[in-house]
């Protein structure tokens, strides 16, 4: 498990960053950012997975991989519903076999792939068959299907690829403390939030008698880089979509009555678009506790903040609207000034 970078210039411990994607460009243009970081600060590319709405994560991932040397890539986030364990579990044997080391495996319960077919999210249930199911057929060749499942096994070496669980609930969290070998969490980036989230992944990992602080955390967080007023407006859809979901840190009882008021109104085929009215109430004071947005000064100072927060990866999600002029400007700064002033 990659941990956090050594300490830098005498300062604070830096966190790994990586960087979250949803691609909505030409593939072609994917491709182009992923050889834009390559071989830069930025350890991994985190593609969003939701069919109809982004093109397809994997063919994604494949593409990038065939592109880069030394980027790492994970979907960010699949899901156990609208692709079979077995189909993901081989994927990502055979792209870790590609490529060793360079494949993360996110998943979760699963948001708009499913929403926006009126569907269901995967019951916790099947968010643990799948994750068991997974790692034992990647690390033994042999899966753990339980008693009364199937037998399911193939003839290949063993890849004992990392899983990450996201989760925004507390159930879900525990069960990432519990199942992951890490956590990818949306708390924000106000501390007390940090820690009442990293404390549910520390339980359930306390339950299943393993180390707390073996567990990788990834802190997501919206970023964006303009002009401060649109800079806010640009993370807003962002901020919009992580409130409206389970939350398991405490939130003022305005924020709870806006949480309620997206959660009626969101509309799935506009997720994540800068087109949406989602949470257009959102003031920019809430907006502050979770993401980092304005003036290329103004991130630096998000970002150091965010450094001394006790994770060990921060997952920017780009959410400026130019996204390729959004992200050579974030690995500028990132390669250039980040926790160097």
């Amino acid at each position: 498990m990659v941990q956090r970078d050594e300490r830098v210039a005498g300062g604070p411990v830096r966190p790994l960053v990586s960087v979250g994607y949803y691609p909505t460009n030409d593939t072609r243009a994917t491709v182009d950012l992923a050889r834009q970081l390559d071989g830069g600060i930025v350890d991994t590319l985190w593609i969003g997975d939701s069919p109809l709405i982004w093109r397809e994560c994997w063919v994604s991932i494949a593409l990038c991989l065939a592109a880069t040397e030394t980027l790492r890539y994970g979907p960010a986030v699949t899901n156990p519903v609208n692709r079979h364990w077995t189909i993901t579990a081989s994927t990502v044997q055979t792209l870790d076999e590609y490529s060793p080391g360079r494949v993360r495996l996110g998943i979760g319960v699963g948001d708009s792939a499913l929403r926006v077919l009126n569907g269901r999210v995967a019951r916790l249930a099947e968010l643990r068959s799948a994750v068991h199911g997974m790692r034992t057929l990647l690390t033994r060749s042999v899966a753990d299907t339980g008693p009364d499942g199937p037998e399911v096994s193939w003839d290949r070496p063993p890849r004992p690829v990392e899983i990450l669980l996201s989760g925004s609930g507390p159930r879900t969290l525990e069960l990432a403390g519990e199942l992951g070998d890490g956590a990818i969490i949306v708390p924000g980036i106000v501390p007390s939030a940090v820690d009442q989230v990293l404390e549910r992944v520390a339980v359930g990992r306390r339950a299943a008698s393993r180390d707390p602080a073996a567990s990788h955390s990834v802190l997501w967080v919206a970023c964006a880089i303009g002009e401060e007023e649109q800079a806010w407006a640009d993370v807003r859809p962002w901020v919009a979509s992580i409130l409206r979901h389970p939350l398991a840190f405490d939130t003022s009882p305005e924020v709870d009555a806006v949480r309620e008021r997206i959660r009626a109104g969101y509309d799935f085929s506009h997720h994540m678009s800068h087109e949406s009215q989602h949470g257009e109430e959102l003031p920019v004071e809430v907006l502050r506790d979770f993401a980092i947005a304005g003036t290329e000064d103004q991130v630096l100072a998000g970002l150091n903040a965010a450094a001394r927060l006790p994770v060990d990866e921060l997952g920017l999600v780009v959410m400026g609207r130019d996204v390729h002029e959004q992200v050579a400007r974030l690995n500028k700064l990132l390669n250039e000034s980040w926790l160097v002033r």
